[in-house]
């Protein structure tokens, strides 16, 4: 007898592993499939804002075009000097790199980046809380914030110690949160002095040019990009800055690239201003 009750009491102990064993099995799959739904929702979301962000794109392309259009007509009816300087302002606004709308754009990315690097709101009150010294968690009064996340939370001496234990080095996390939010905040005085200082020297570089020139040049501009891109390094990529450093240092100073043959003629007025100007 003394054997089958061990028998019986191994099968059962067998049973009770196989069920927990299950248990445990389909707690698992339960928590990959949240995670499956969870990441196929993201990426709907991306999805859908990828979608939008290109749809914008490609509006703002077809305005473009059609505003570079516009142009060629106002050259094609002589249009007035004052009229050009007019469209060319509203031009520069749109599609500038140190234009309003370009300046709106790197503030709301900016903004977003921002967003981003800052905690969520369990994480802000779980920061601040271990950032406590020992008389907060010593703090026993039920109305004291301690007490009532104890309470709630249903934390163990052993747990609390554990928690306290890692003070240290949440204290490191706050100070490289509050590190990466200083530079932010330096990137974005660099950016808006960029800007300012962007908008200053090209509109007095543009200056030397009459407003009819200036809207001959963003049209050969954008009909030649082609050859703009196999004569100056990084022109039709986002490196374009790196590159061209890295040229300057390799391009001898006695022989500086020339300009294509096919820009428009200054004109005279512009010839004698730009000699002037020199």
């Amino acid at each position: 007898w003394g054997g089958q009750d061990k028998k019986k009491r191994r099968l059962q102990k067998n049973r009770e592993s196989a069920r927990e064993c299950r248990r445990r099995q389909r707690a698992h799959a339960e928590e990959l499939a949240s995670r499956v739904s969870a990441l196929q929702a993201e990426n709907r979301r991306l999805q859908s804002h990828l979608q939008t962000v290109q749809q914008r794109v490609q509006g703002m392309e077809r305005q473009k075009l059609s505003m570079e259009q516009e142009m060629e007509v106002m050259l094609q009816k002589d249009a007035s000097e004052e009229e050009m300087a007019g469209y060319l302002e509203h031009f520069k606004e749109c599609y500038a790199d140190y234009g309003d709308q370009r300046r709106k754009e790197v503030n709301f990315h900016l903004q977003q980046l921002e967003a981003l690097l800052l905690p969520t709101q369990t994480t802000k009150m779980s920061l601040w809380t271990l950032e406590q010294d020992d008389t907060f968690f010593r703090d026993t009064g039920k109305t004291s914030l301690s007490a009532i996340l104890l309470e709630t939370l249903g934390i163990s001496i052993e747990q609390k110690s554990k928690i306290q234990a890692r003070r240290e080095r949440i204290r490191h996390l706050v100070d490289h949160l509050k590190e990466s939010l200083g530079l932010l905040g330096r990137l974005k005085e660099n950016v808006e002095g960029r800007y300012a200082r962007f908008e200053e020297h090209m509109g007095s570089l543009q200056s030397v040019l009459t407003p009819t020139q200036r809207v001959q040049l963003v049209l050969w501009v954008t009909k030649n990009e082609a050859l703009l891109a196999s004569s100056i390094p990084g022109f039709a990529r986002d490196t374009f800055g790196m590159e061209l450093t890295a040229a300057s240092t390799t391009t001898s100073p006695s022989a500086p690239p020339s300009l294509p043959p096919s820009l428009p003629d200054m004109g005279r007025e512009g010839s004698e201003r730009a000699g002037r100007e020199g």
